[in-house]
């Protein structure tokens, strides 16, 4: 049954959602500006009952889209478009303290480049289940300098965060003549156990 009580009043697109560490609240991440006349920046926390946001949790202002969002291993993750929160540079991938929503130190990595074209983002990512390590997926070509064309796995559990020394040329080859197509990832999920990872992709456009 849809819920005749979770009402956020959101006045733009939301884009991914994320379980929050206590069973009642829900992270939610898209291009908003406000939830029900708030100003709300991008990313937020709604208790899942009432839809209202949860106290304390007041994010630095996210200055482009949130595209996805995780909480893992106690802590909370953001990728998207962005490229500065609250006056403090951050290329398309952060850390947030998952209950005062402040920003974190230790997610601070140089995305650059273009695939074909489009706007550089963090699109997906995801988290081992031992929290050790991220795989994020988007439109760049370079982490840190270090080639990694559409798809990239990081040590989250190194402080800083650092690029581990594992790549794949297989994304860069475009899979169609249409210049609609910047960037061709769309998923990616790593195995409960650690052992696989799997992603997706749209495939070739020809109109």
């Amino acid at each position: 049954e849809i819920s005749t009580t979770f009402t956020p009043d959101v006045n733009d697109v939301v884009r991914t959602l994320a379980p929050g560490p206590d069973g009642t609240s829900v992270y939610v991440g898209g291009k908003f500006g406000s939830i029900s006349g708030v100003p709300t920046f991008k990313i937020a926390r709604l208790n899942v009952t009432t839809g209202a946001k949860v106290a304390g949790f007041n994010p630095p202002v996210v200055n482009a889209a949130v595209m996805d969002a995780r909480y893992a291993s106690g802590r909370l993750f953001i990728g998207g478009l962005f490229t500065d929160i609250g006056g403090t540079p951050r290329t398309y991938l952060a850390e947030l303290n998952p209950s005062t929503g402040a920003l974190k130190p230790d997610v601070n990595l140089a995305f650059a480049g273009l695939v074909w074209g489009g706007v550089g983002q963090v699109y997906k990512f995801d988290v081992s289940p031992n929290g050790n390590t991220m795989v994020v997926l988007g439109n760049f070509r370079t982490i840190d300098g270090q080639t990694r064309v559409q798809v990239g796995k990081i040590d989250i559990s190194t402080s800083p965060a650092t690029v581990i020394n594992w790549a794949t040329s297989k994304y860069d080859i475009k899979c169609g003549s249409s210049n609609n197509t910047k960037f061709d990832v769309r998923d990616v999920d790593i195995a409960p156990d650690g052992s696989y990872l799997a992603r997706s992709a749209s495939g070739a456009h020809t109109a």
